[in-house]
């Protein structure tokens, strides 16, 4: 994630100066629009990364695990815009969804009944399960807008 995130910024970094000097496109608008919103949802995933708790308390554990399941579900349902696409491309998106809904049902599925053993053990699969989830959601995010 930190790589794509550092690539990401990178971008956001090249669009932002072409917005400033007047020579962004519209076809930049919308993918500066994109960036700026992955780059919003990582950074937001890497400080649920870095603030998982290292505990066995459940409700430590809860608290991390039901903002983490929020900000993961938003991105999912939230922002579904970009160009018009034909049929072809109308599948391709659907079926990048139901994979990305799929990781992301799995992972809930394991945390309903999930207890730590050590301490390392909730950072350690929480900090997976996001890391998994973030990327098949960008190849569902790719099926909008590349970038």
């Amino acid at each position: 994630m930190a790589t794509i995130l550092a690539d990401y910024l990178a971008r956001q970094d090249e669009l932002r100066c072409k917005g400033i000097d007047g020579s962004m496109s519209m076809e930049e608008v919308v993918g500066y629009q994109e960036i700026n919103y992955r780059v919003d949802v990582l950074e937001t995933c890497k400080a649920l990364t870095i603030s998982a708790p290292v505990t066995t308390d459940a409700k430590k554990m809860g608290f991390h695990y039901q903002l983490t399941e929020a900000v993961l579900g938003a991105a999912l349902t939230d922002h579904k815009v970009g160009p018009k696409t034909d049929d072809e491309g109308e599948k391709k998106r659907e079926t990048a969804y139901k994979a990305v809904e799929r990781v992301f049902q799995d992972g809930k599925r394991r945390f309903r009944s999930f207890k730590a053993t050590t301490k390392e053990q909730y950072k350690d699969t929480v900090s997976n399960f996001i890391n998994t989830v973030i990327q098949v959601w960008i190849q569902y995010r790719n099926t909008f807008i590349k970038i």
